[in-house]
């Protein structure tokens, strides 16, 4: 997460989850200096997920600085979650909001434009493809050896890779937000 202001510091950060695709699981890295939280939110009604009936997910993780620690303008901290995403979901938006010391809020929270163009403040985007557990492709014939065996799962490798693609994401928001920042300081000078 980048600090998008000239004048103020960030000192907090929090990603909203999809409850279209409950998350049951999220696990955070320690970063000195800042608390992470994770808040459940009730799914009215249930929701079928992998063979099981949720009635509550994942709503949100916030990372909040403790005093004396912050993002300073010019700065960025990585924020490194491991997530499992339901089986099938292909597609995962993350709208984050970021919030400077002087109270101001920014949400990243726009899909994007209809015609394909980048929105001011686009929402982290997540684009998921199945696990791979032996390492093979997927795409292989049955019976050819290649690609898993009929109920074979890897969780591990679920974990993981939504790990990456959410840094990924994270990653593109920096990048994403870095960019906007250099354009506003150009329409400036």
């Amino acid at each position: 997460m980048p600090d998008e202001s000239d004048v103020a510091d960030t000192i907090a950060l929090s990603v909203t989850m999809p409850t279209d695709h409950p998350i049951t699981s999220v696990s955070t890295t320690p970063i000195p200096g800042w608390n992470a939280t994770t808040r459940t939110v009730p799914l009215n009604p249930p929701v079928q997920v992998d063979g099981e009936t949720l009635t509550e997910a994942i709503g949100s993780v916030t990372w909040t600085a403790a005093p004396g620690n912050r993002i300073a303008p010019g700065q960025y901290l990585e924020f490194p979650v491991l997530i499992e995403f339901p089986t099938g979901v292909s597609e995962v938006i993350l709208p984050t909001s970021q919030t400077y010391d002087n109270g101001e809020v920014v949400d990243w929270n726009q899909p994007p434009n209809p015609d394909g163009s980048e929105p001011e403040r686009p929402a982290p985007r997540i684009m998921l493809t199945a696990a791979t557990p032996t390492g093979r492709d997927q795409s292989a014939a049955p019976g050819s050896g290649n690609g898993p065996r009929a109920g074979e799962t890897d969780s591990t490798a679920r974990w993981l890779g939504g790990a990456g693609l959410l840094l990924g994401a994270l990653g593109l928001g920096v990048g994403v937000g870095a960019l906007l920042h250099a354009r506003r300081a150009a329409k400036r000078n």
